[in-house]
């Protein structure tokens, strides 16, 4: 028997083509709303696994511009190895010229196809997704990446060649966002490449809350909702326009989305769908990035199966000591971010992770520790951090955008 949702979200855009009372610019009507949020919550405690085949074509930069890199790249290779605990100098320095060969290989371009099982673990306000990455040096990371309220955390649990050798791991990160962590950006190029729709699409999470956009109606049929957003929440800042198909066959469940930023693109497309508790579930999906003359990603996930969900706990394989940048605010950039790293900004906390994030409470006493006497300090806005650049913030950037483990 049709139930009240799914009757308003059929009969509604068939009234509309004949009263012509929804027109372009105006908002989805309320039982669309609904639908969609009825659809989040039944989905709201379930763990999906993921089989994600990826190709990435990476154009890189020039021979020169790498060389110009090599120098620097060494000393923060060293540098590396001695935190890790390596003493002998000359095999910090062959280790080190090893790694550093490799980046800049990798920088010059390349291609890449691997695949891999990834998780979704959506426990209430809380999502963890575990999975691994491929570089074109044929370094494999795995990735933990924690979304609990507004906060994240990103950790590389292992890094290790495809022979098995390990390497060492970039330090974790916890940040914040201005509001539902898995609803923003994140500002580091590190990490499984997720973006906001990535979660929309493949966990169930209704898109019109993401990044605080408002979206607006661009055309109505019995089989879809056309919806445009304009928005400025992307992780440089920059505005960029959202087009979304929600589709009617399958519980106004989005099945189309196409994001166009300053120089570059990235789109969503559903080509199945599967019944899961009376809802519609993503079954089969494409996801295409494009950043002209630098880098093309190409994504196919097939969902492998969709269970409830478990209580999330999470266990690293290392003790390095997290960097936590919420105290330098909530709307950073990644070069923002490196640039406290380099200036060594005491607003960033350092701690042993314990098994979770540590709420206000517990944040505060780190800080306490770490500044003994002083009180917590009220987050900063991104744009009081001083600016570094030159060749070693092109050196950093390059290096994390490339997953190598520098930080």
């Amino acid at each position: 028997m049709m139930n009240k949702n799914t009757f308003l979200s059929w009969i509604v855009p068939v009234l509309l083509l004949f009263l012509g009372s929804v027109a372009s610019g105006e908002q989805l009507p309320q039982s669309v709303l609904d639908t969609l949020k009825h659809r989040e919550q039944t989905l709201n405690h379930s763990a999906f696994k993921w089989n994600v085949v990826i190709a990435e074509q990476d154009s890189g930069i020039t021979p020169k511009k790498a060389q110009e890199m090599r120098r620097s790249a060494q000393k923060e290779w060293e540098d590396r190895f001695r935190k890790q605990g390596m003493t002998d100098e000359e095999q910090i320095r062959k280790a080190a010229q090893s790694a550093t060969e490799s980046v800049l290989a990798s920088l010059v371009g390349g291609t890449v196809k691997y695949s891999n099982t990834r998780t979704f673990d959506r426990d209430g306000r809380m999502m963890l997704v575990n999975g691994s990455v491929q570089s074109i040096t044929n370094i494999v990371d795995d990735y933990i990446q924690l979304y609990d309220g507004n906060t994240t955390l990103l950790a590389c649990n292992k890094s290790r060649s495809v022979k098995g050798d390990l390497l060492p791991v970039e330090d974790p990160s916890v940040w914040q966002s201005q509001g539902e962590s898995v609803r923003y950006p994140s500002p580091m190029p590190l990490g499984l490449d997720l973006a906001p729709e990535h979660f929309v699409i493949l966990t169930g999470l209704t898109p019109l809350e993401d990044r605080g956009i408002h979206w607006s109606t661009v055309s109505v049929t019995p089989s879809s909702w056309e919806l445009e957003a304009q928005a400025s929440q992307s992780a440089d800042g920059a505005a960029f326009t959202v087009n979304m198909t929600l589709n009617r066959k399958y519980g106004d469940a989005p099945s189309d989305i196409r994001i166009k930023h300053l120089g570059w693109s990235e789109e969503f497309h559903v080509e199945a769908f599967r019944r899961y508790q009376d809802e519609w579930v993503v079954d089969k999906a494409v996801y295409t990035k494009s950043i002209p003359h630098l880098l093309d990603i190409y994504q196919t996930w097939n969902l492998q199966s969709i269970t409830p969900g478990e209580p999330i706990s999470i266990k690293l394989a290392h003790r390095n000591p997290v960097h936590d940048y919420r105290l330098l605010g909530t709307n950073l950039s990644f070069r923002r971010i490196m640039a406290a790293e380099m200036q060594h900004n005491r607003d960033i906390v350092y701690y042993p992770w314990s098994g979770r994030i540590p709420d206000t409470e517990d944040f505060k006493k780190l800080y306490g520790r770490q500044h003994p006497g002083e009180a917590t300090p009220d987050p900063k806005s991104s744009a009081s951090l001083p600016f570094v650049g030159g060749l070693l913030c092109l050196v950093g950037g390059v290096w994390m955008f490339k997953r190598r483990g520098v930080s």
